[in-house]
Order: structure tokens, then sequence, then C-alpha cells
């Protein structure tokens, strides 16, 4: 028993002591993609959310119009972004029928 409250002492101590080693988010600016082109109603969506993130995390935040294709070419670009949450995608349901009509391999899921 005794040997117990000291193990568990211990490692809430150490888990204390070594802090979070998760870097804060976030670190770089977030990229708003908006499959349309400028001035499209999509793209005065991006823009307001982007100007919130401005706001409320305080790191940049751009919109990125990749017009083309019913939208699949900037569908393209955040399926294929890292999944980091710096690349985020502002779509209507065309976008993802037109995507899925095309390929299987893209599901809305997995955005």
């Amino acid at each position: 028993m005794k040997l117990k409250l000291i193990c568990a002492v211990a490692f809430t101590a150490f888990a204390f002591l070594t802090g979070p080693a998760v870097a804060e988010y976030p670190e770089r600016p977030v990229e708003v993609v908006a499959p349309w082109p400028p001035g499209d109603l999509e793209d005065v969506l991006a823009r307001l959310i982007s100007n919130q993130i401005q706001e409320d995390l305080g790191v940049p935040s751009a919109v990125v119009n990749m017009k083309g294709g019913g939208g699949v070419i900037g569908a393209t670009h955040v399926y294929q972004a890292e999944a980091d949450g710096y690349t985020l995608g502002v779509f209507t349901g065309n976008t993802h029928r037109t995507y899925h009509s095309w390929s299987s391999a893209f599901w809305p899921r997995r955005f």
C-alpha cells in the first residue's frame, strides 16, 4: 500500500514538473481555401471566417481562391494538405457531389 502511494505521488509530481510538450496552436498563418472566384458567395464567407480567425487566434489568415473544376481544384488542395488545422476549406454541397462523382476515393467524411 505504501509503495502504491509513493508511486502515485512520484507520478503526479513528474507529470506536473515536465509540463506539456505540445506547441500552442496556431504557430503560423492559417490558410482558408475558397474553391470559387473572388467575389462569389463562398469567397465572402471564407473572408468572414478568415477575419474571425485573425481576431480570435491572433495569427494571420489568408483566403486563397482556387477556382475551377466545379470546386474540385480547391477541394483537392484541402484534401491533400496535412491534417494539422492550418488549411481550411469553405465548400458547398455541390463541391462534394462533384468530387464524389469523379472519384469514389474522395468521400466528404474524409475532409
